[in-house]
């Protein structure tokens, strides 16, 4: 996520506005929402995304933009400090997960959210931020990641996977380390790509290789263009900045995805679209150009 706190601002209507895409206009439907977090596609209109501090998960159809969103489901969820809460979704063969912080002992869990709603992982303990948890799909695994700070020396900084017929207490596979914050990350073929998050004075990444611009951006969710590109979403900004990495590694800006309102979520459509959020609103943005 970010090291900001995302406080919720109720939004007052529901718009349809202009964004800028590369220079060109986009256009956007909007829908008002408590701290949206985790955009999913789950058809080809249909996306669901939690709310981070009630722990709702709500459905939304994209081809009524005057419909309110639906809440398929509740999670009982931990929202202190500036990151706890619900804070991942995930969708294997039909099944749907999630990643959330469980009042009491403050612990990062995965399980299932239809049925008995059993934990496939209990995590470590987290703290106020930096703890990870966004959900992915590789393979027919669940991808999550853990910041530094969370209470668990084998696990603080890495990306690995988890079975999701597994036990709460299934041991993680680890699939890379030494990350500051990965909530930021992609499935892209058999990789997983990291947009990491880092502390004050140390260099934001694109996988292992330090991002071009030395302002702050405080990463917060990554995507992979049509067109090959990384579109990734700053916190502290808004935009979403598109990312080459080439064939030595190096990572160069290639523009401007979305200018603005991609601030904790994103998931890129397989028609082009982007479902974008940011403190108080979704929004389903058409790039032009």
């Amino acid at each position: 996520m970010t090291r900001r706190s995302w406080t919720a601002i109720a939004a007052v209507a529901m718009a349809v506005a202009v964004s800028g895409c590369s220079g060109a206009a986009a256009k956007t439907a909007t829908w008002p929402a408590a701290t949206p977090i985790s955009p999913l596609q789950i058809e080809a209109n249909t996306v669901l995304y939690g709310e981070r501090l009630s722990g709702r998960i709500l459905r939304l159809d994209l081809r009524a933009p005057k419909n309110a969103p639906v809440e398929i489901a509740k999670l009982t969820v931990d929202g202190s400090g500036e990151q706890r809460g619900l804070v991942g979704l995930a969708s294997i063969h039909g099944n749907l997960y999630a990643a959330w912080v469980r009042p009491g002992d403050l612990r990062l869990v995965v399980g299932h959210v239809d049925g008995d709603r059993t934990l496939i992982w209990i995590g470590p303990v987290t703290g106020v931020k930096a703890i990870g948890g966004h959900l992915g799909v590789l393979g027919d695994r669940l991808v999550t990641a853990l910041g530094e700070l969370v209470k668990d020396p084998a696990l603080a900084g890495r990306v690995f996977t988890l079975d999701p017929s597994g036990a709460e207490n299934q041991t993680p596979v680890i699939v890379s380390k030494g990350w500051h914050n990965p909530f930021a990350f992609v499935v892209h073929g058999n990789n997983v790509v990291v947009a990491d998050n880092a502390p004050d004075g140390v260099p934001e990444r694109l996988g292992q290789v330090p991002l071009p611009e030395k302002v702050e951006r405080a990463p917060s969710a990554i995507v992979v263009t049509p067109n090959g590109r990384y579109g990734i979403c700053g916190y502290l900004d808004g935009e979403m900045r598109g990312y080459t990495i080439n064939d030595d590694g190096g990572v160069e800006r290639s523009g401007t995805i979305i200018s603005s309102d991609c601030r904790t979520g994103a998931t890129a459509l397989a028609d082009g679209r982007y479902v974008i959020t940011d403190d108080d609103t979704v929004r389903l943005v058409s790039p032009r150009g």
